[in-house]
């Protein structure tokens, strides 16, 4: 008996590929209750569908620019929950870390500039 396969199907070792990340790190996301897989193969390998693709994607691009990992957390729950209310309160909050983290960088690009103008030249 053959099994079907979807063509938006991704196993574990071809999500993490697809999503720039390792496998561990989608184990961790699964654990988290960022990501489920979808179905389970009869041998009990785990599927995942195009949605864990996104998640994870939103995962890695948020670690990358400074958000901790539970408020990622927290986000997708959140967005799990289908409360457009509490859905638009998280996106607002998470804006706000993202303006946060956008102004320390700014002040360090000042201190950086200053610093290296304030090195003598050789002459």
């Amino acid at each position: 008996m053959a099994t079907s396969h979807h063509l938006n199907d991704y196993t574990i070792s071809q999500l993490a590929k697809d999503a720039g990340v390792s496998t561990d790190m989608v184990r961790n996301c699964e654990q988290q209750g960022i990501l489920s897989s979808v179905r389970r193969t009869p041998c009990g390998y785990r599927v995942y569908d195009e949605q864990a693709l996104v998640r994870l994607r939103i995962v890695q691009a948020g670690k990358a620019a400074g958000i901790p990992v539970a408020d990622l957390v927290k986000f997708m729950r959140t967005v799990d929950d289908e409360c457009q209310t509490a859905c638009c309160h998280e996106v607002t909050r998470l804006q706000r870390l993202i303006a946060i983290k956008q102004s320390d960088i700014s002040r360090f690009k000042c201190f950086i500039s200053r610093f290296v103008s304030d090195i003598p030249t050789e002459s």
